[in-house]
């Protein structure tokens, strides 16, 4: 009986242990998520901006568009897909659930038919996982930064340009709140009205971007007109490549928001049940305790009578 008391009082410890290193987890992870969390939802805004920058382009001149590289589409059946999952464990089901949707998005096409760029220990390892051909890795911290953006698009554009792939896709986990993220899959490139439209977000859903047109007094809607200068064509050629550069830095952002939240729940549970464990545990050792006392008692008592 001494020695499963000892045994219940080292689990007590263990316990208290790990408790209070999971609550020290959850804390980091709660500073960390605030952080991440201000920084996707500002930057929201200006990825909607830039989208409407280009419906009113789309507006002024149907088919103008057609002949710049990152607006055409093109035959083929090889995808490159740029897959962000974290770096570290212990964020519950948040790289599980990449996975999955990794697994659903490819769908058993080969290494022949999927090329993927992993962000994040966790992405190269499912992307081998799914039998796809690993491309590249990119290095992206807890801050990501537009110069991180930039590198990884750079590299798919260029990639994209020399015509050995007919889609780029980018495939993330978009924040909604704390306890509820979205993973899901974006074209990049080539870039299209209906890309475009759906790529801007809000917290509680996504919605699309406002319309170019505007209303009339009689309630039809008028065509916008604008003037660009130089010319169309040179403001492609500035503005398209930063409008993938966005749509990653807006990725990342949203990934590493929803990493954290899903990092702080997890260590919040663990918390929860080590404390309910312990609180078990101690029952169990004040109970063993208490029976060990009456047992001596009766032997003592026992003692007595036979003397």
């Amino acid at each position: 009986m001494a020695e499963n008391i000892k045994a219940i009082k080292e689990q007590i410890s263990s316990v208290s242990n790990l408790k209070k290193i999971t609550r020290a987890m959850e804390m980091v992870a709660r500073s960390k998520m605030k952080r991440a969390i201000d920084a996707a939802v500002a930057a929201r805004p200006y990825t909607e901006r830039v989208l409407a920058l280009l419906h009113d382009l789309d507006a002024e001149e149907e088919g103008a568009e057609s002949t710049h590289p990152l607006l055409t589409k093109r035959d083929g059946e090889v995808e490159l897909i740029i897959h962000i999952a974290s770096e570290k464990g212990l964020c519950g089901g948040y790289n599980a659930q990449a996975l999955r949707k990794l697994h659903a998005h490819t769908g058993g096409r080969n290494a022949r038919e999927v090329h993927g760029i992993s962000v994040g220990k966790y992405a190269g390892q499912h992307i081998e996982r799914v039998g796809a051909f690993y491309l590249q890795h990119f290095n992206v911290g807890e801050k990501p930064e537009v110069r991180d953006a930039k590198k990884i698009a750079d590299f798919v554009i260029e990639r994209y340009n020399t015509g050995d792939y007919h889609k780029v896709s980018v495939l993330y986990t978009h924040f909604e709140t704390v306890f509820s993220q979205k993973t899901v899959v974006r074209q990049l490139l080539p870039l299209t009205i209906e890309s475009r439209e759906t790529v801007a977000t809000t917290n509680e859903s996504e919605r699309k971007i406002d319309s170019p047109n505007r209303e009339t007094a009689d309630g039809q809607e008028a065509e916008t007109r604008h003037r660009f200068e130089p010319s169309k064509k040179i403001i492609f050629e500035s503005i398209l490549p930063g409008l993938v550069t966005t749509q990653v830095y807006q990725a990342l952002l949203e990934a590493e928001a929803s990493e954290q939240s899903s990092r702080m729940v997890a260590m919040k549970s663990a918390t929860d049940n080590a404390t309910t464990f312990g609180g078990a545990l101690t029952l169990k050792y004040n109970r063993a305790r208490q029976a060990s006392i009456t047992r001596e008692i009766i032997e003592i008592a026992a003692g007595a009578d036979a003397v």
